[in-house]
């Protein structure tokens, strides 16, 4: 199986994020609602701007953006990613012409399963393989304990040869790892901010 670096790596996104960059915080805080929320259009609108991608062979499925392709070459080797695609991007670039190009609105969002045989925790997990997680490298933050699809995870941002937004917790069974991430250029790249309302439609299968 390829390291988590040189498949991210093999993707078309270019280096050179500073490494003092802002951390984020991955998990969105929720919104405030009234006491008595009611359905709105925007909500009814929201959840039909994603996509259900479901995958028997890694155990789980999720929901991505529609503006947003899916890689599925690699899943065999247990690595899915959804990428902006160009219309996206040129959409973006058109809504904010002074803030952003399209070549700095890319980005991606990375799933990926390792085996576990010896049953480690996500915090153990990222420890010991650090050419996969970038934790010990490439972490700008205190990482946090979170719990993640009934699982305990930890989750994280890092920078190595790029940048991204790590959340990773073990299978129900403990025998695979999975690395939930947002990949990407700038710290304001809008995969950032999608990636968190991906992950918040994360379910076993």
């Amino acid at each position: 199986m390829k390291s988590m670096s040189s498949w991210f790596t093999s993707s078309s996104l270019v280096a050179g994020v500073l490494a003092a960059m802002a951390p984020v915080v991955v998990f969105a805080l929720p919104a405030r609602q009234s006491a008595t929320p009611q359905p709105t259009l925007v909500a009814q609108a929201q959840s039909t701007n994603y996509q259900i991608y479901q995958s028997p062979q890694l155990g789980f499925r999720i929901a991505y953006p529609k503006g947003y392709t899916v890689d599925t070459s690699d899943v065999s080797k247990g690595y899915l990613r959804f990428s902006r695609n160009a219309s996206t991007l040129q959409a973006s670039a058109a809504e904010t012409p002074t803030k952003a190009q399209p070549d700095s609105q890319s980005g991606s969002i990375v799933a990926a399963t390792f085996d576990n045989p010896g049953r480690l925790s996500a915090l153990e997990w990222a420890q010991q393989n650090g050419e996969k997680s970038f934790f010990e490298t490439g972490r700008q933050s205190n990482y946090q304990s979170r719990k993640f699809a009934g699982q305990n995870a930890i989750a994280y941002s890092w920078c190595a040869s790029q940048c991204g937004d790590s959340v990773i917790f073990p299978s129900r069974d403990g025998k695979r790892i999975i690395v939930l991430s947002a990949v990407y250029q700038l710290p304001g790249d809008p995969v950032r901010w999608e990636f968190q309302n991906t992950i918040g439609k994360f379910r076993f299968n």
